[in-house]
This record gives structure tokens, sequence and C-alpha cells, in this order.
């Protein structure tokens, strides 16, 4: 499937006369595809001659020279691609694009390779994992030619027949793609974004339109169909649309007459007139039942069954009118059903809305489905990137066993001697051997049973039938090469949605609009539309009990017996609706802990999702999800990850940067489960920081699983942290900062009465608001209240030595750490530690919590530490920090740092402070910018422009007595914080040495901190 749009194609192509000199080429280079010649050449005897004649003469790239832009057998990793484009000067190496080469015996470019374990497709990609900074991937094998583009996927390519080139089209094709100035410029880069826009242009327009139609249907049907109840309308009005919008995208496809909307509309008896809308009856009749006269099918199928409430609708003609407006769209070219998919993603949030509206509640925007449901639209990448994980994993596991990878090698000899012989193909031994295991994979992949348990609006679905229709093609093509051209067709499309995809959904809605995205797929002319309600199911996946879920309840073993019967699926995939435990009711709260005994006392549904999906497996079955990440080291998932990488084999987690959804507050990962127990995983972690659009290039860490006993079963995402933290861990000192202190949550405010003034000798200072800085706490505003009722709690907040650690992380990956010892309570998002233990003074704690280890450590076995909306620590991750007992006369080091860190401290806070209180003595101003707050970063000139802001107009002689006192205080917090960086350092510096890290790990942890 080729990734450039083709209305943007026919757009900006151009059929030019082919040079006379490249003419001659490509004509030599057809002719010797066409009499077979090249078949007899291998693959290193035509390399030179194909990069000279293809690459040089045709797409002008350079193999010398201060701008070389190719280079034969160029060095990547440990191996060497046959060719690299890029831009190779003075040793500034850049590949754009790896290109692997084949002979023209190496038919199927798809196809492993006979001992090599990999095909040339992924031989060539594995180059670009290597090569930082690939966007292309090039393939050929002197027939064809195929160009892929990192961020797209493997299924998705441009491709040339080398032997057509000599066509005007197909040339100029080649040169707007891959000619060197295109290609390593940025030119076709700049396309495949001009086809993105386009696609993006379509679906706004078609959405808009169709969200449009939409508001009027539904608003004039409730004016015209009063007796019919809002909440039936919303669903009759979504059928009308589903049903319009298959016939515009039929009548484009050829599979009903062309105009066909248009001409119901127009098509009126003068004698004895009707309705339209009784017209759009009789046409979703005939394409139910079929009509000979009009040539349409009985597509079936269920779409188009009759209604009679639909039928009984009074709906006018000018709404009618209306639905012409869908039929204008290209459906052929422009409307891709990717377009679609998005389409229907977000009507069933609309839907969602409608009815919330309908029943009286309150819609924020049109995201309560995203929110309640947990329903976000995946991204493609993600969904592609999944499947081939899930299914292409499963898949390739059976062509192991099936013995794929020890297949002999394919000679030329060996494809002459298939011969059509009175009817009968006939071959040598190695054919047949190739035959007989293609035919038993065909048998496997006709089998394969693919799920989604929350299905939606069926994109995971929708790819799948992508992946599985491609490769039961490659069966089919190399089936019908392995018989000497004999055609070997296999029906696959339908076969498919028939026999091995199954979805269900809680939402009728979202199981409509699954079977309408794949009816889309696969409708065909003179054949009903495949009967999908064995496959696409309505119902609540979790919960079979008919008290709890209604009739939402689904028991797998009744819906799909015979699938469960014979162990379960095959595959399972998805992205599970995360709901937290919070949104869920307490009747299902309730019901899944007793059905699912390793959730704990927080869990959200996508991890009982996991939890039900391996369920549903067979034996050797695959499970992929994106979902939280919460579960990989949460203390309240402790059981569950213990039951899950025990009793399952994690094979793949990839944990991805913020903003994947944008619309959605989840940091989210993906992984990949194997029901039976694996030795190792692959991890990657993206910087949480990065922006991504595809997940082609990724260089995974392998990890062993048994390490994961030794982490609480936390998962391990980089090998460093965990061998660094287990280092730590096996010191004969080390202990855990729970067992040498007491530790309590801060105090909820609305739990105690607090006065402004002490009343009573008994109050304690409240603080109501402040800042935890770094060693300092920065009390703004206290109040008053008592602990009679929690005498037990006096202990933390008596005017003893105290270290808090704010619940909230700093943006700057930092646990806020601060001193005091003052009586005084502390709201909830302050945890105060004392200490237990006389071995240890507070001080030196202070140090070691507030060091740039300690949160490198901290943050790196927290997920919830690096969330994008709300990083926090929690009291159970604090108390297992890793501490080293050393005697207290060696701490008081670290005691004398502490001094220092707090004076120092506390004399930059009076510095600045003393300003900002003049600022605002002087000009009386409402509000303290961010940027006066941090007066001291700024130069002079900035200063004034935040004054300007603050409408603060100054003459020049106050000018120059402010620039005066300006540039003298500046000078003296500078002078503070850059003593207190030197001391900071000092204490890094000293706590490395104390936890014996060296310099590698050293230099691990300061980059962590360089962004």
């Amino acid at each position: 499937m080729p990734f450039i749009n083709s209305r943007l194609l026919k757009k900006i192509l151009h059929a030019t006369e082919i040079p006379p000199a490249h003419l001659e080429i490509l004509t030599k280079w057809r002719d010797s595809i066409l009499n077979r010649q090249i078949y007899s050449q291998n693959e290193t005897s035509l390399d030179s001659h194909f990069i000279q004649s293809i690459l040089i003469n045709i797409l002008d790239y350079k193999d010398f020279g201060e701008d070389r832009t190719l280079w034969k057998n160029k060095p990547i990793a440990s191996g060497n691609v046959d060719i690299a484009l890029g831009h190779f000067t003075d040793g500034q190496d850049k590949i754009i694009a790896p290109f692997e080469l084949k002979g023209a015996k190496t038919r199927d470019l798809d196809a492993i390779m006979a001992g090599r374990h990999k095909s040339p497709v992924q031989q060539a990609w594995e180059y670009a994992m290597d090569a930082t900074g690939a966007q292309w991937v090039l393939v050929s094998n002197y027939v064809e030619l195929r160009l892929y583009a990192v961020g797209y996927g493997r299924r998705v390519y441009e491709t040339w027949d080398l032997s057509r080139l000599t066509e005007p089209l197909e040339y100029a094709r080649l040169q707007l793609l891959l000619n060197a100035k295109q290609l390593l410029s940025g030119a076709t880069a700049d396309i495949l974004r001009q086809s993105e826009q386009t696609e993006k242009e379509i679906t706004n327009q078609l959405y808009a339109d169709y969200t449009k139609l939409r508001e009027k249907l539904l608003k004039t049907l409730a004016k015209d169909n009063p007796s019919i109840s809002a909440s039936e309308l919303i669903h009759l009005t979504q059928k009308i649309l589903d049903r319009i919008l298959f016939i515009a995208f039929a009548e484009d496809k050829g599979l009903l007459p062309n105009r066909i909307l248009a001409k119901v509309c127009e098509t009126q008896n003068i004698f004895n007139p009707q309705p339209i809308w009784h017209s759009f009856i009789g046409l979703f009749r005939a394409i139910h039942e079929g009509h000979e006269k009009l040539a349409i099918p009985a597509y079936n199928g269920g779409l188009f069954q009759t209604d009679c409430l639909l039928d009984e609708l009074t709906v006018n003609d000018e709404l009618c009118q209306d639905f012409k407006a869908l039929g204008e769209y290209d459906f052929a070219s422009e409307v891709s059903v990717t377009v679609l998919g998005h389409i229907f993603e977000q009507s069933i949030t609309d839907i969602e809305v409608l009815q919330k509206a309908v029943r009286g509640e309150h819609a924020t925007e049109k995201v309560s489905k995203r929110k309640q449901d947990g329903i976000f639209y995946t991204p493609a990448y993600i969904t592609r990137f999944i499947v081939e994980q899930a299914v292409g994993g499963w898949l390739a596991e059976r062509k192991a066993e099936l013995g794929f990878n020890e297949l002999p090698i394919l000679t030329e000899q060996d494809y002459e001697s298939i011969r059509l012989n009175s009817g009968r193909v006939e071959y040598n031994k190695k054919i047949e051997k190739h035959i007989e295991v293609w035919k038993r994979y065909k048998t496997i992949l006709s089998q394969i049973k693919v799920l989604d348990p929350a299905c939606g609006s069926g994109a995971f679905l929708s790819e799948v039938f992508d992946y599985l229709y491609q490769e039961g093609q490659t069966i089919n093509e190399r089936l019908t090469t392995l018989h000497g051209g004999q055609a070997h067709l296999f029906r696959w499309d339908t076969h498919i949605l028939a026999n091995n995809l199954y979805g269900v959904d809680i939402n009728n809605e979202s199981v409509e609009i699954t079977k309408l995205s794949l009816w889309l797929k696969t409708a065909n002319k003179q054949e009903k539309l495949t009967y999908l309600d064995n496959n696409i199911k309505c119902g609540n996946s979790l919960i079979d009990d008919v008290t709890v879920a209604g009739h939402h309840a689904f028991s797998w073993h009744i819906k799909f017996a015979e699938i469960m019967q014979a162990g379960g699926f095959d595959v399972v995939v998805g992205n599970p609706p995360y709901i937290p435990i919070e949104s869920i009711p307490e009747t299902t709260k309730q019901y899944l802990k007793i059905k699912f005994p390793y959730l704990e006392r927080k869990f959200d549904l996508s991890t009982v999702f996991t939890i039900k999906g391996l369920s549903l497996l067979n034996q050797n079955g695959y499970l992929s999800y994106i979902s939280s990440v919460t579960w990989q080291t949460g203390e309240n998932y402790n059981a569950f990850r213990k039951n899950l990488l025990t009793q399952y084999g994690l094979l793949v987690l990839v944990n991805l940067p913020f903003d994947v959804f944008p619309d959605a507050y989840v940091d989210t990962g993906i992984y990949l489960f194997s029901k039976n127990i694996s030795s190792s995983y692959k991890v990657f972690c993206f910087n949480k920081q990065e922006k991504i659009s595809h997940l082609d290039l990724i260089n995974y860490q392998l990890v062993e699983t048994t390490l994961l006993a030794s982490t609480n079963y936390k998962i391990i995402l980089n090998i460093k942290n965990y061998y660094l933290l287990n280092k730590i861990k096996t010191n004969q000192n080390y202990v855990k900062l729970g067992s040498i202190t007491q530790s309590t949550q801060g105090l909820s405010k609305s739990c105690y009465d607090l006065s402004p003034v002490k009343t009573a000798n008994n109050n304690i200072p409240f603080l109501e608001s402040g800042i935890i800085n770094r060693y300092k706490l920065i009390i703004t505003q206290m109040s008053y209240t008592h602990l009679d009722n929690n005498s037990s709690l006096f202990q933390y907040y008596n005017n003893i030595e105290k270290i808090l650690i704010r619940r909230i992380i700093s943006r700057q990956n930092r646990l806020l750490v601060s001193y005091v010892n003052q009586q005084i309570i502390f709201k909830k998002d302050v945890n105060p530690f004392i200490l237990k233990n006389t071995n240890f003074y507070t001080k030196y704690l202070l140090c070691i919590l507030a060091s740039k280890l300690i949160s490198y450590l901290y943050l790196n076995s927290s997920s919830i530490a690096v969330k994008d909306d709300f990083r926090q620590t929690t009291l159970a991750e604090l108390r297992e920090i890793p501490i080293i007992q050393i005697p207290l006369s060696q701490q008081s080091i670290f005691v004398e740092y502490a001094d220092m860190m707090l004076i120092k401290v506390e004399q930059l806070h009076q510095t600045v402070s003393k300003t900002i209180l003049l600022i605002n003595t002087e000009f009386r101003l409402a509000k303290i910018s961010k940027s006066l707050e941090n007066w001291y970063t700024l130069d002079f000139t900035d200063f004034l422009t935040e004054l300007t802001k603050a409408n603060v107009k100054l003459s020049l002689a106050q000018k120059s007595d402010w620039m005066d006192y300006f540039n003298q205080q500046k000078q003296q917090a500078l002078i503070l914080k850059q003593e207190i960086e030197q001391t900071d350092k000092a204490i890094d510096q000293l706590v490395y040495a104390l936890y014996g890290l060296t310099t590698e790990e050293i230099q691990l942890v300061e980059d962590s901190f360089n962004f």
C-alpha cells in the first residue's frame, strides 16, 4: 500500500519526456528482466552495474568527491549495508537511507531467507535501526524497488516495477521521490507531510459535514417524530448515517450504481408523488435483499436489515436532499478507510455527549466518553506496532515451528524444475518442501483467532485485518510462484472477517461502528456482506453476573463457546479503558476484587483487562495492550505483578512519552505478553518529553526475567539502573529509610478547625501555605489548631528535628527534601520523617535524601514519580530508599555541609525576599510575576521590562537609583547561588563515594539531569 495520498500525487505528478540517455539505460534494464537474463546473475555481480546505471546515472547520486551521497558497503554497527544514501563529507557521515540489495533470484522480498531467519525487508530495517537519523529504507532485487518511510511501518511503501520505468508516469514518480535532490534534501519528506496534511484536511472537512448532518438530522427527527424518545432517536440517527456513509462509499467503489444517492433524491413519480424518504427505504431494502433491475446484489449482513421503527420515521425531503453531501466525496481515492476510522472514533464520543444531554447530565465539551469510558483515539503508529508485535510475533513463532528457518535455498535451477505436465505441476524436492511448509502456514493463518475485548470503533481489528490480509496475499503469491505461475489464490478478505477477527464492547454504538468499518474494508460486488453478529458482540468483557452488569453481562464460554472449548484465542490486542478505582461503581468494584484476587487496594480497569485478556488466551497465545504504566512499579500492584510475571511471559515493554494521547492525562506503555513463561524481555523507555511519530527504530535492552524477583517484581526499565540499585542493596551497610525512621502523611486540612491566631496553650502552628525548597522550608502563612484527638501524631509535629519530603516531585526530577526543627503541622502534601535510630544524624540523612543520586534512584524505580500530570512520591516507596550506615564520626562532614546549605539557602531567601518586599512597598503591585520573583536571574533591562508590564513607570533618576540597588543585590544573590551550587556539588560527590559509584555510574546519574 503506498504512503503518498493519490489525490496529492495526481496534483503534483506530471508525465514528462524521458531523457534519451535515461531511456536507453532503462530500456536495457527492462529487456534484461523480460528476457529473464537478470535472473541468471547473482546479487554481487549486478550491484555495481545497478549503482552506476540506476542510482548514479538516473537518480544523480555521487559515490565520490566532497558532495558524496552514496557509499557502497557502508559499515553500520556490526555489519555492512549494501548501499548507504546520505551525506558523506569530511568524516561527517549522515545516513538518510540504508539500501539492501538482493539478487533477482530472491523473488519475494518479504519471505524469510533460508539460514538467515529474516527477510530482505527485515534486514534493511535492522540497518535503519542502527543508523541514527535514518528516515527511509530501500530494498530491491533488481526487478522490484521499494521505498519505506520510517514511521509508517513495513506494510506501507512505494514500489516500482523496474521493467516499467520506461513509462513516463512511472519514471516521473521515481524522480519525484527517489532522485538524490529530492530524497536527501527533505523534498520527499515534504511530499509525505503534504500527503498527511491532505488526509487531515479531508478528515476534518468530512467530519464537519458528517457532524453537521447528524445535528440537523437529530433535530429535525425530534421535531417531526415527537412520539419517539430522544434516546431512541439518537440510535436511529446513527443508523441512518451509517447506512448513508456505506452507500456513499459503495457507489464510489463500484459496489452500487454510480450516483445512487443523488438519483434517489432526484427520481420522482409526478403522477403519484411520494416522500424521498420512502425511496431511501426502498434503496435500503434493495441493498439488503438485492435488486436485479438496478444491478444491486443482496449485501445483507445486518446493516440494512429491516427496522420497522426506522422505516416508519417521518423524514422530510429537505433532510433527504442533504444526504447527497456525503456522496460528493471521492471515497475511491481521496477518503481512505483510515480517514473513516477517525470519523468513527470521534462519533463514539459525540454520541455519548448527545445521550448525556438527553439524560440531563452535564458533559464537558466532547470528552465525556474519553474520560468516563476510557476511550482514546489510538494513533495509527501505535495500533500498527501492537499488531505487528502481537499478531506478527505469534505468526513468527508458528513459522519457526514449521521450519521456515531451515528451508533450503532455492536457485534459478530449482525454479526451472517447475513445469506443467499433462495438467499437473511437477517440481523437485526443494520446491516440494517449500510448498509443503507454505501450505501448512496457510492453514495456520486461516485459523488464527484475534480478539479485541474493548474494540471501540474497531481500529485494532481493522489493523489486524490489514496485517492478515497482506500475509495471506504473500502466501497466495508465494504458492503461485512455487507452482510455476499457476494461480493459487485463496479469498482472504471475507475469510478473515468471518473466521479470524473478534471483538466485544460495552457500547452498542461501538459494536455497530466496528462492523461498519470492517464491512467497508471487504465489501465486494455480487457478494453479501459478511455476517458479523457472531464475531463482534456487545457486552461487558469483565463481568458475567447479571446482578452486577445487567443486560451487559457477558459469558465468554457461552458467547464464544467454540473458541473457548478449543482453548481460547491466539492473540488479544487493544487499548483497554483506563478507569481509576474511584470512578468504578461499588458493586462492580467488589465483584472484580472477588473475581480477580490479585487486585489490591487501588487498581484501574486496564489491569483487570490484562488479567482477563490473558485468561482468554490459549496455551501459545500472545497479548499486547497499550495502557497505564502505573502497574509496573506501584505498591498497590505487588500481587498483580507477581502473578503476572511468574505465570506469564513478558516479551516486550515500551514506555511512551507524554502526550501520545492529546486529551488523555495517562502515562502509557505498550507491553507484549505470552501465555508461556519467558526467560527475558526487551525494554525501551522514551524520554518523557520526546515527540514521536513512529515506533519503527527502537533499540531495546534485554533484561533477564529472573532479575525481577529481587525488585519485588517491579519492572526493570534500565538494566544499568538495576545493577546500580542491586549493587547498593548488597552493600553490607545498607538499610532502608523506613527501618531507621518513623513517617506519616501530612494531615488533611478539612479535618481540623483552624484559627488565624493562637487561642489556647495546646494550639500548634498549622502550615497553611509555604514552599518546600531543597533543604529549606519557606513559610508564607500559618494558622493554629490542636491534636487532642490525635495525640499519637504529635511526635511528627513537635519541635524536634524532622526531614520533610514533599509529595510532588519537581520538574527538575528532584525529590524536594527540607529540614525543620520547630513545632508545626503539615498538610497532606508533605511527609514528615523523624529518626528512631540513634546511630544516625538527621542532617546526615538530609544530605543523602537531597542528593542527585537518591532522586535518580527513586525516579528510576517508580512509574508514578515520572507521570505527566501529577508526579508524586508515595510513603511506601520513600521508605524503601537505600541508606548507607556509617559511624557518627564519619557523618559529621555531612552535617557540616548541611548546616552550610541551610545557612546559605536562608541568606539567599532573605536577599531575594527583601527586594521583592521593596518592590511591593514601593509600587503596590497587585501581583508579583514569576520573573520578578526571580529578579536576580534577569538583567536590569529585563527587570525594567517586567516593571513596565506591571504598569510601573520610572523616571530617569529612579531608574538610576534602582540600577545601582539592583546590580548590588543581584551580585550578592548570585554569589550565594554559586556557593549553594558548589556546596550541593560537594555533597553529591560525597554521596557518590559513600555509595561506591564508579566513574561510569556517576556519569549515568549526572547525564539524567542534563536537560
